[in-house]
């Protein structure tokens, strides 16, 4: 059984299954987002026996549309599905914790260049830096500590980033905010591995 409504939009008459009952539909006449009602309208009221003129009673759908609607399918039409959504929040996510995790990255790293470029020089070696942090983590000192748990928070934030931006570029809508928040992601490891090689 069906369901029978007007659109309160365009006032055409709209039909659907039970199923969508109480549910958005579209209007497949103006295709504006409209809820459906939850029951099927209530037949006219039967005539009395005997009676001599006929009970008033509410017109249905068919006797209040005398003109033929458009039409977009073989009655009754099929229930329309509610509107896709066009926002890809993953995507959103997955830009967030990338551009946050290279900032947290290069916060945790700030200290560290300064205490080379303080102690050691403009022109320290990789050697020399690594000698000397080594040193500084079994001294002690306060900055190695901060550096290393910024670094692991920046890892973290960048691995959920990464995971946010891969389920991004498999959702139907606004991909290009997911492929910007994995170039993001990925561009530091490849200016890694480039310095690397050279």
């Amino acid at each position: 059984m069906a369901i029978q409504f007007k659109c309160v939009s365009c006032s055409n008459t709209v039909e659907v299954d039970d199923a969508w009952g109480g549910r958005l539909v579209e209007c497949p006449y103006c295709h504006e987002t409209i809820t459906a009602p939850a029951f099927a309208a209530s037949p006219p009221a039967a005539r009395p026996v005997g009676h001599s003129q006929p009970v008033a009673h509410t017109p249905t759908f068919e006797q209040r549309e005398s003109y033929s609607a458009p039409q977009f399918g073989t009655p009754p039409y099929p229930a329309c599905a509610p509107p896709a959504s066009t926002s890809n929040k993953v995507a959103v996510a997955a830009l967030v914790l990338a551009i946050t995790s290279l900032v947290i990255g290069f916060m945790s790293m700030l200290p560290v260049w300064g205490a080379l470029s303080r102690d050691l020089g403009p022109d320290v070696t990789e050697q020399q830096a690594q000698a000397y942090v080594q040193k500084a983590a079994e001294s002690g000192a306060p900055w190695v500590m901060k550096a290393v748990f910024g670094i692991m928070g920046s890892c973290g934030l960048w691995l959920a980033g990464l995971v946010c931006g891969i389920i991004g570029v498999c959702k139907p809508t606004k991909r290009w905010i997911a492929v910007v928040a994995l170039v993001v992601l990925l561009l530091p490891m490849m200016l890694m591995l480039f310095s690397a090689l050279v």
